[in-house]
């Protein structure tokens, strides 16, 4: 089949992808991102079996996401506070909203969550927080149309904490890649092939890509459809989200 040639692709159109490629289009490269189409099949009537052999789907597609400089990991809290400063700037430019500096509230069960805070964590980053240890219903006094059980603490993180809206976040970045030349194309990746030094990148529908550069930002799905020459020690997981309003 034809082949269309480029410098680089980014495989992913999430919150990862989207944010690789508007920088690389902004700074002159040629770029083409390839991220997962809809599927056409409504997976909640049709058994898994009948699901595309190529399906992919990501936690972008959540009405919303904490955002939060209060992390247990030092690496992901230094990461999102540079986006947190980011996401005014990046809303100006490309027209869209998508953040909400409402800021953070968390209760845990000291540690049942991995992910959560902690006091040690909460001292040493040094940031603007309210926490109330196990025990300490203080929190009821600025919060009383909530309850937690004594066994959590609570730990409120204010603004710029809040949220964010991942699929306008992503149009945000894609509107700003599009305007510095880069082509977004809504197709999944099924195969990477390394030929004569340059990369084959093939789609579940369309002519495959010859690329000089790839970029793999498929997030849990890193591991499937053949898009790395092995494999990468990733943990997949799932989540439970429930939103509710207050």
């Amino acid at each position: 089949a034809a082949t269309v040639a480029v410098t680089t692709v980014v495989v992913g159109n999430g919150l990862f992808g989207a944010a690789t490629a508007r920088p690389l289009a902004e700074r002159g490269h040629e770029v083409v991102v390839i991220g997962a189409a809809p599927t056409r099949l409504d997976v909640r009537d049709a058994p898994e079996s009948a699901w595309p052999g190529h399906r992919v789907y990501s936690s972008h597609n959540d009405a919303a996401q904490l955002t939060r400089r209060l992390d247990r990991k030092p690496a992901w809290a230094e990461v999102t506070a540079r986006a947190i400063d980011r996401y005014r700037a990046l809303e100006a430019a490309s027209g869209i909203s998508f953040f909400h500096d409402v800021g953070c509230l968390i209760a845990a069960r000291p540690g049942g969550n991995a992910d959560a805070v902690d006091p040690i964590t909460l001292r040493d980053d040094d940031l603007d927080h309210v926490y109330f240890g196990p025990g300490d219903r203080g929190w009821r006094d600025r919060w009383p149309e909530l309850d937690f059980p004594d066994s959590h603490y609570v730990a409120y993180e204010p603004s710029p904490a809040g949220y964010i809206r991942p699929k306008p976040l992503i149009e945000a970045q894609n509107r700003l890649a599009r305007r510095a030349g880069a082509t977004i194309v809504a197709e999944t990746v099924t195969a990477i092939e390394r030929v004569n030094g340059r990369f084959v990148v093939a789609m579940s529908d369309g002519p495959p890509i010859d690329a000089e550069r790839v970029i793999v930002a498929a997030g849990a799905f890193t591991n499937f459809n053949g898009l790395l020459p092995a494999r990468v020690e990733l943990t997949l997981k799932s989540e439970v989200i429930v939103l509710g309003e207050v």
